[in-house]
């Protein structure tokens, strides 16, 4: 209903097939990460170009009438006399505006109150004060004037609009909406328009959040980490001046949208949480099927029956602790899906059993250990081994430790004060940050020479390796192309040598969450976050007979394999969103 009443609104606007075009897509539009705070946007912009409201044919000066104003506070309240208005320059003016309107500086739209020393208790607005998305003060500090800090001086009253000057980026913009008591005083990195009455002050607060007046002050602030636009450069920025009456039809009108907006946001935020939450609740009961295949089917049936709605979906996320901007429910729902892959694939109720011998397959890699130690001239292994059973296993499989069934080896370090190469030379140096997607990016890339090498040499890692990150990122899993066999391995990582168990399977394995749980408990018990080698050794892990390891992670590539084709459809769904987005608010807004 109220996305209907945005639509019907926008329909009264002109007969502007851009805009009828939006409006037939409206809600790709807005079922997008910002896509209620890019509407938003366009709505301001609509409404500084006149385009909002029917005009109104008012008989009137605009500039006669805002010096005679001007004239009135300047008398009453005894200011010094400002400067003439001047008519702009329409080489200075930077969108189109009705013929009826004016271009006048911010500076002559309003006064300030002057500045004072607090010399007893006072309401102090700092930005802190500000709750930048409803334009209001939250209940100001009240301080005594011992207590008073060295930017408390601006004198500000009921109707003031304030706008920092400071991070402008962040909208800390408000309306002075009570008549504070103790009285007010605002911070110096405010600037103060107490608006003639001839200006309406939430006309002014609107058009200091609309894109224009943003991309003016993006134009002028200074500095990078810090910026900030100077109150010069503040007051002398355009304003388009619209008779009062339709002033005042402009904010109402802009509030009835904006409020539609907050319903629909709201709305579309409930429905995506709906949606969160019976993702989990299918999730949790395919994990919980106790191994028994007919409730396990049952449940895979359940969700292939909502796949499309739970995974299909480009609603964004909803806000919420830890959770990622810019991002889509059906993203969310698919990593997770993703996980009850894993941890179905590794308990055994992915595929159905395959007969084999698991503890004859594990005797086997345990003697192939003790080959590739004899053959590569390395330590021998002394560590005991005590296995922990983490769960109930299915008929068939066996716990065992990964240092039975594999050498753990570190990688090296460069030599201190030594630069990796940009260049490329005959050496890959693998760094934590290529690890990525159970592999390793080939972009960017960082290289040593042949001295470095030459120190370093037995520390390298080949394609039938597992490489596991022990510091900085912890725990990541994955295989070594086939084009970086035999490159050096950075000491932030460990690699796995062994043979008898298929790669991917391990790969898969130590990405489970028991595994990784294992891991974490490993590094809170150091003083410094870092997974040791032994620990590596110790973490207790599950084995099927190898030919049902095949299978498995046949079963997991295809199964991935298909998410992997959802995200990417999803994200293009995104992305051509965006290009909408941005196509739209350039045409309608120009």
């Amino acid at each position: 209903m109220e996305a209907d009443k945005v639509k019907s609104a926008l329909y009264k606007l002109d007969n502007n097939p851009t805009l009828n075009n939006f409006i037939e897509s409206f809600e790709t539009f807005v079922n997008t990460p910002e896509g209620y705070a890019k509407l938003k946007e366009l709505i301001l912009g609509l409404a500084f170009e006149g385009k909002l409201v029917e005009h109104i044919n008012a008989d009137t000066n605009l500039i006669e009438d805002l010096i005679f104003s001007s004239d009135k506070i300047d008398d009453k309240y005894k200011y010094k006399k400002g400067k003439e208005l001047k008519i702009i320059d329409e080489n200075e003016t930077f969108f189109s505006i009705p013929s009826h309107w004016k271009w006048v500086r911010i500076g002559s739209i309003g006064h300030n109150h002057g500045q004072e020393k607090p010399s007893c208790k006072f309401s102090y607005i700092d930005v802190s004060a500000i709750n930048n998305s409803t334009g209001k003060i939250v209940i100001p500090e009240v301080l005594d004037a011992a207590s008073a800090p060295s930017r408390a001086r601006k004198i500000v009253r009921k109707g003031t609009v304030i706008y920092s000057t400071v991070r402008p980026y962040l909208l800390n913009i408000a309306i002075v909406q009570d008549d504070f008591d103790p009285k007010p005083i605002a911070s110096t990195a405010f600037a103060i328009i107490h608006p003639y009455d001839v200006i309406d002050e939430k006309y002014i607060y609107y058009f200091l959040r609309s894109p224009k007046f943003i991309e003016y002050v993006e134009s002028v602030q200074k500095g990078v980490a810090y910026p900030a636009i100077n109150d010069e450069k503040f007051y002398h920025a355009l304003f388009p001046l619209a008779p009062i009456e339709e002033q005042k039809r402009i904010v109402a009108k802009v509030d009835e949208l904006m409020a539609l907006c907050d319903q629909l946001e709201a709305q579309q935020q409930q429905q995506a949480n709906t949606l969160l939450k019976a993702n989990t609740a299918a999730i949790q009961a395919l994990l919980s099927s106790e191994n028994s295949k007919d409730d396990l089917k049952n449940n895979w049936q359940r969700l292939a029956d909502n796949f499309h709605t739970l995974y299909g979906n480009t609603l964004p996320m909803p806000p919420g602790e830890g959770r990622q901007k810019k991002y889509l429910v059906g993203l969310e729902n698919l990593n997770i899906l993703r996980q009850s892959i894993v941890q179905l694939a590794i308990s055994g109720n992915l595929v159905s059993s395959v007969k084999g011998d698991a503890e004859k397959d594990i005797d086997i890699a345990i003697r192939n250990k003790e080959e590739i130690r004899e053959t590569r001239k390395l330590r021998k292994d002394n560590e005991s081994y005590e296995v922990v059973e983490q769960f109930t296993l299915p008929n068939g499989w066996v716990w065992c430790n990964i240092g039975q069934i594999a050498h753990v080896l570190g990688g090296k370090r460069v030599p201190r004060g030594y630069k990796l190469l940009e260049d490329p030379t005959k050496h890959v140096y693998i760094r934590v940050t290529d690890m990525k997607n159970k592999s390793v990016s080939m972009t960017d890339l960082r290289y040593i020479d042949d001295d470095i090498f030459e120190q370093i040499s037995k520390y390298v890692i080949n394609k039938e390796d597992v490489y596991v990150t022990i510091a900085g990122t912890i725990g990541d899993v994955g295989t070594i192309p086939e084009s970086l066999d035999g490159m050096n391995l950075t000491e932030n990582a460990a690699k796995l040598v062994f043979k008898g168990i298929d790669q991917r399977f391990l790969v898969w394995l130590i990405s489970s969450q028991y595994v990784q749980k294992q891991f974490k408990d490993a590094v809170n018990q150091m003083a410094q976050p870092k997974l040791s080698l032994s620990s590596i050794k110790h973490t207790n892990i599950a084995l099927p007979p190898l030919e049902e390891q095949k299978c498995i992670v046949s079963k997991v590539d295809e199964l991935m394999m298909l998410c992997d084709q959802i995200e990417q459809q999803l994200t293009m769904a995104y992305d051509q969103a965006e290009k909408l987005i941005t196509a739209t608010t350039k045409a309608l807004v120009a």
